[in-house]
């Protein structure tokens, strides 16, 4: 990373505009052909994506990342030529006086020191390969050698000298062979089974000449043969008798096939007898559960509990009594009557989720909450939606902008460094917002709507003689301009006096203001609305194929008449540098073994049609300069 010339912060950024242009493997199509006999295709190689950054970058600097500079792209772009050129250089085959120009080249240039002991490995390896070179000018080897010929043999030699070393630091790891032992407060020792240690002893059947000696009483070289088990065994007591304090040692005392008991290692079993001896063996075998969920991880006064909240509740889950299925039959239609207008954006933004969050009350897969533990650490990959979520509805409601207004509103981790992360987000942000949000004469329209037999209640903010200001974070998305989309028609149905009617979308980012889209008012607003709140209802009972990002496809191509059905599958069904829709989690738990193809599946093509054609439709034929979606 030094040596690229990059900053820690960068690595995070560059992975991800690199996924971004679609690079996975292979240098280029060349690469491809010469290395593993493939069609030389350039697609999806580090040679096209780099190509595709450096255009994106030429044409406009505002299709980047807000995080990536050009002087990183460069620096990506040198350091991929670079590595280009050693990958040559090393693929060939060289004397190992040449090999010897190269590795230090290498070290040089692509290696570098941040401790005393990294330094100390590059000089290892520095000398390693000079002892090479003396070794090969003494037996006067002047062939050319290959790479997988010099690395075996300097592997053999950085083995050996690592394992000739003394004990340095608190702690050793290091197998369990003779010599290897050193005396220590607390010795660990893993992986005693019965099959795996000792390992040696016996005589091969084919072994002739030695089951000769053995069978020869008087053979004196019998005694100075090695043998393996028995020196196992010898290191194993080394290794008990060198622990001053505490001794642990473990094996897998269950079969992961049928839970079937497994014996533990000779070595253990005699080290058992002996404990028997002189004390009880009460409390000095520890059987662990198999599982990581098993309900004894649980339970309170645990020797050893685990902290993980996902297994706590699902050792739960196991323990509770069966409930019903709630699939088992379709859910009683409610009676709904009054909606509100917060409701129905919401269900409108992403109709499956909703169904799944709050009908059928059931947690999001794979959500961050269910991976939280109770250990106060920090994941780097914390709930960033979370915190976009609470600068949003901060910036809505009027409420100063502060860590801890943001951090009462999302689990972004525990301690003081969760601290550090949500107050360096929330500095640029909070600028950002305020900029957006410095409207003259915003005031509060209360909304309440009679839809045949529905009642939509609810308040409009933000709005103006110049309209509706809506603030969504940067960039917006189908999803995001769906819900936005209710809001306006429930602003084209009340008409307020002297307020223009059209809706102006701001997306807030690590960018200043930026208008993202704006909506034109809509003549049968309250029709519309009345068919979202039928459609509220019916989530309300039942799943229903709404799938709002293929729908936004659907409606671009049919307005633009264009086959709105390919438009709408590939989004689904996803492709080579897009994410399928419907291997959503949750939509593939609602509708497993559906297609959203009107010739296999034509009723689930049929629903989804209905929900596109009544909700993307219409708002695609209102919407105004979109910049992302």
């Amino acid at each position: 990373r030094q040596r690229a010339g990059f900053e820690f912060g960068d690595l995070g950024a560059i992975r991800h505009l690199v996924e971004s242009v679609g690079v996975h493997w292979g240098i280029d199509g060349a690469h491809r052909e010469a290395r593993f006999g493939l069609p030389p295709e350039e697609g999806a190689t580090w040679r096209e994506g780099l190509s595709r950054l450096q255009l994106q970058r030429v044409a406009a600097s505002d299709a980047l990342e807000p995080d990536i500079t050009t002087t990183q792209i460069d620096r990506l772009t040198a350091w991929f030529e670079r590595l280009v050129r050693a990958e040559a250089i090393v693929a060939m085959p060289h004397s190992i006086a040449e090999w010897q120009v190269i590795v230090d080249t290498l070290i040089s240039d692509f290696l570098t020191t941040w401790s005393s002991d990294d330094a100390e490995v590059m000089s290892g390896l520095r000398r390693s390969i000079e002892h090479l070179v003396t070794s090969s000018a003494a037996a006067r080897v002047d062939a050319t050698l290959p790479l997988t010929a010099i690395g075996q043999e300097l592997e053999h030699i950085l083995t050996e000298t690592a394992t000739s070393g003394d004990l340095r630091g608190g702690l050793r790891v290091c197998a369990l062979a003779p010599g290897m032992v050193l005396p220590a407060r607390v010795v660990m020792i893993a992986g005693l089974d019965d099959a795996q240690f000792p390992r040696g002893g016996g005589v091969p059947t084919w072994d002739i000449l030695l089951q000769s000696r053995l069978d020869n009483d008087h053979d004196p070289l019998e005694a100075e043969d090695p043998d393996p088990r028995e020196d196992a065994l010898d290191a194993f007591r080394d290794a008990v008798r060198s622990a001053s304090d505490a001794l642990h040692i473990s094996w897998v005392g269950r079969s992961m096939m049928d839970n079937a008991e497994r014996a533990p290692s000779v070595a253990v079993s005699e080290l058992l007898d002996i404990v028997g001896q002189v004390a009880e063996n009460a409390g000095v075998v520890i059987n662990e559960p198999l599982q990581p969920f098993a309900e004894e991880l649980f339970a309170p006064g645990a020797i050893n509990q685990s902290g993980s909240r996902r297994w706590a509740d699902v050792a739960a889950a196991l323990q509770a009594p069966a409930a019903p299925s709630q699939f088992a039959s379709p859910l009683p239609a409610p009676i709904i009557t009054t909606i509100r207008l917060d409701d129905l954006a919401d269900a409108m933004r992403d109709p499956i989720k909703w169904h799944w969050t709050k009908v059928l009350a059931l947690p999001t897969p794979g959500s961050d909450a269910d991976d939280e533990d109770t250990e106060p650490v920090l994941n780097e990959d914390h709930d960033d939606f979370g915190l976009n979520r609470a600068l949003l509805d901060l910036a809505r409601s009027s409420t100063p902008i502060t860590a801890d207004a943001v951090r009462s509103r999302t689990a972004a981790g525990l301690g003081t460094i969760a601290d550090v992360a949500v107050a360096a987000r929330i500095l640029p942000a909070a600028a950002a917002l305020e900029a957006a949000t410095n409207q003259p004469a915003n005031r509060s329209i209360p909304v309440r709507l009679e839809l045949g037999g529905y009642t939509i209640e609810g308040s409009l903010d933000r709005v103006s003689t110049e309209g509706q200001l809506l603030i969504i974070w940067w960039p917006s998305s189908a999803r995001s301009l769906l819900g936005e989309w209710v809001r306006h028609l429930a602003l084209c149905a009340v008409a307020p006096e002297g307020v223009d009617l059209r809706t102006r979308i701001v997306g807030v980012g690590r960018k200043p203001e930026q208008l993202h889209a704006e909506f034109r008012s809509v003549s049968n607003a309250r029709e519309i609305l009345g068919t979202l709140c039928r459609l509220y209802a019916a989530l309300s009972a039942n799943a229903i194929p709404a799938f709002p990002r293929s729908a936004f496809k659907y409606a671009v191509a049919k307005l633009k008449e264009k086959d709105a059905a390919k438009a709408a599958y590939d989004c689904w069904a996803g492709g080579y540098m897009s994410e399928a829709e419907g291997g959503d989690p949750i939509a593939a738990r609602l509708f497993p073994e559906r297609v959203l193809d009107e010739e296999h599946d034509p009723e689930f093509w049929r629903a989804f049609t209905q929900y596109a054609d009544a909700v993307a439709v219409p708002m695609i034929a209102h919407l105004d300069s979109v910049l992302t979606q």
